[in-house]
């Protein structure tokens, strides 16, 4: 219960609520340092701005995470099953390093 009650927690705060910011660049961060660079006179490198994504494009988003949920974890659990709790971790966590460090190469080609 513990365990699941830190997963939710966790999960609320980065997928719920960052990762939409992210993806349309809301957050009101980058438009008020852009903002007060204006008056200013100072440059803002508008990289900070996230993917600029629309609400239907992230919604997309969304849909494909659910379902590679509801396909990828019938799988993970039979492996996990099959190959013992040690290793579905590693490969658990190969398989999420791989997805993180695609990110940026993702956006550098506009994919």
């Amino acid at each position: 219960v513990i365990m699941n009650g830190f997963y939710m927690l966790a999960l609320s705060g980065t997928q719920f609520t960052l990762l939409p910011l992210l993806l349309t660049g809301g957050g009101g961060g980058a438009a008020a340092a852009s903002a007060a660079a204006a008056t200013s006179g100072t440059v803002v490198a508008s990289g900070a701005a996230g993917l600029a994504l629309t609400a239907s494009a992230v919604g997309r988003l969304y849909m494909w995470m659910s379902a590679v949920q509801v396909l990828g974890n019938p799988a993970a659990g039979r492996f996990a099953d099959r190959m013992g709790k040690s290793h579905a971790i590693v490969a658990g966590g190969a398989l999420t390093s791989l997805a993180m460090a695609s990110v940026p190469v993702i956006c550098a080609y506009g994919m």
